[in-house]
């Protein structure tokens, strides 16, 4: 008799893990533009950050560095596919804001549950953005106080561009 212990070990996530690439994402995007094109559910334990060098070079034709988030998680694909993973890359915006909690501290660690979808965006290089939607509630009380106070005083009155986000 097999005893099977521990977990897969190693992996690396993202919505390439899932079968996604540029084209794919677009053609799904194009089916229904005014819908968000879910691409993948992350549930995990991020307890460190991994630099690496970026396909992607910055004006002066430098590679820039991007960040992977390591720990412990499972990311679950459109079709229900489950895969385990030792580190994963998010859209930048989620990643950032994992960084800096990451690196405030050599032992902290932060659940993370989410959802990436893709939203078109015809002012974006790609044609889409990113979207991560959290899954547990956010430990925001000192948000809802500020935004509490804030709310006392009153909005200026005036003209301006309109924004086109959602």
């Amino acid at each position: 008799m097999n005893t099977i212990i521990g977990t897969e070990l190693g992996r690396q996530l993202s919505v390439k893990s899932f079968g996604w690439n540029r084209s794919q994402i677009l053609e799904g995007l194009m089916q229904d533009k005014n819908s968000d094109l879910f691409l993948m559910r992350v549930v995990g334990i991020a307890t460190g950050v991994k630099a690496f060098k970026s396909r992607q070079k910055n004006d002066e034709g430098e590679q820039m560095e991007g960040f992977g988030i390591t720990g412990n998680f499972e990311g679950t694909g459109p079709n229900g596919e489950v895969v385990p993973g030792g580190k994963v890359y998010l859209p930048g915006y989620i990643t950032d804001s994992l960084v800096s909690a990451l690196s405030d501290d050599d032992d902290v660690s932060v659940n993370i549950a989410l959802d990436i979808y893709a939203r078109y965006d015809e002012t974006s290089g790609t044609s889409y953005v990113f979207v991560g939607r959290s899954l547990i509630p956010q430990q925001n009380d000192r948000m809802d106080e500020l935004k509490r106070l804030v709310s006392r005083v009153e909005m200026p009155k005036i003209s301006g561009p309109t924004n086109k986000t959602k």
